[in-house]
């Protein structure tokens, strides 16, 4: 009798687990839900206050924002872990107007957004970098009037779920300054911002990241880019082996196109003064590389080899720059992943 309830109560504890296991959420997947945050719900300073409107996600909309630097709309945001998330901004205006956005107190991303009503609202993307736990995102403007808030809606990255992020530091990179110039007018830093910037009859300045730690596995460079109007005909970043190749470089080419070297089909146009966020990845053994723009597929190629000497470049590389005419490029929120699995 002892002996069958003690295999009735083992019965009942290996259910108990496979349930348990069965109905646990990973953390990928909470990270990766879309939420939404009204902005009628955040915190408003100044004039900035709660407007009806039927169309909006609440039923409401946060208006007179801007004009000075009282008037904002401050959103609370949650996040499971620090990463990059993508941001859909709801927002109503007719005709131009640009909103400033700060992330936990950093210096605010210009926003210039265009619509042709105050009652319907338009959507804009962007990707932001979000800290563990409470973040605040604050709209505003503080010379002219900004557009009205209806809402956010904040996504983690599905690119990177389940990959390993590769903590690096000022030691894990070196700057070529392949120039005649001095380095602090080539390369700096400012803000977590780095640039780099190449005339017409130099060779380039670019950032080379240390060979990759595992040279059988996926890795990936990911960061928010943006490139100068002007910048043309120039490499902005390369997975690369000084006996490999390149199977991703990717090229700003004229009028704000971008490219990967040797395919004539643009995977981006028009990006020219635009922050966006590229991710980049190629595994060696396998002969995939693939390129991202704001977490869309936009390039994916096969390029086989046995070389195992890779590693991440960024910058600035003349690739035939016009005479008197110079590219520049700025990166941040610059991340390295690895796929372990």
């Amino acid at each position: 009798m002892r002996m069958k309830l003690f295999h009735m109560f083992l019965i009942f504890c290996l259910a108990a687990l496979s349930l348990l296991t069965v109905y646990s959420v990973s953390p990928e997947r909470v990270n990766a839900a879309p939420t939404t945050y009204e902005a009628e719900n955040g915190t408003m300073s100044g004039t900035a206050k709660s407007v009806s409107c039927s169309a909006c996600s609440g039923g409401s909309k946060v208006g007179y924002i801007g004009s000075n630097s009282e008037n904002y709309v401050t959103m609370n945001v949650n996040a499971l872990s620090s990463a990059s998330y993508n941001m859909e901004i709801y927002f109503l205006v007719s005709g131009t107007r640009d909103f400033y956005i700060s992330v936990n107190g950093a210096t605010g991303t210009q926003q210039t957004l265009s619509g042709s009503s105050w009652s319907t609202p338009e959507k804009a993307t962007m990707t932001v970098q979000l800290n563990a736990g409470n973040n605040t995102i604050k709209f505003y403007n503080d010379t002219v009037s900004a557009p009205d808030l209806d809402s956010i809606v904040i996504t983690g990255s599905m690119v990177t779920a389940g990959w390993t992020e590769i903590p690096w530091d000022s030691n894990s990179y070196y700057v070529q300054n392949r120039t005649n110039a001095p380095m602090s007018e080539r390369f700096w830093i400012v803000n977590g911002v780095y640039t780099t910037r190449v005339y017409s009859g130099e060779e380039r300045v670019e950032m080379r990241w240390n060979n990759w730690a595992d040279q059988n596995k996926d890795n990936m460079w990911e960061a928010d880019v943006m490139f100068e109007p002007g910048t043309e005909k120039t490499a902005i970043m390369q997975i690369k082996s000084n006996t490999g190749g390149e199977p991703i470089y990717i090229q700003a080419t004229s009028n704000g196109n971008i490219r990967n070297n040797g395919d004539s089909t643009n995977i981006a146009t028009n990006m020219a003064g635009k922050w966006f966020n590229l991710k980049c990845a190629f595994n060696p053994s396998t002969g995939v590389g693939r390129i991202w723009i704001n977490d869309v597929l936009v390039k994916t190629r096969q390029y086989n080899t046995s070389d195992r000497e890779w590693y991440f470049k960024n910058g600035t590389y003349n690739n035939g720059i016009s005479d008197g005419n110079y590219s520049e490029a700025h990166f941040k929120n610059i991340r390295v992943w690895r796929n372990d699995n």
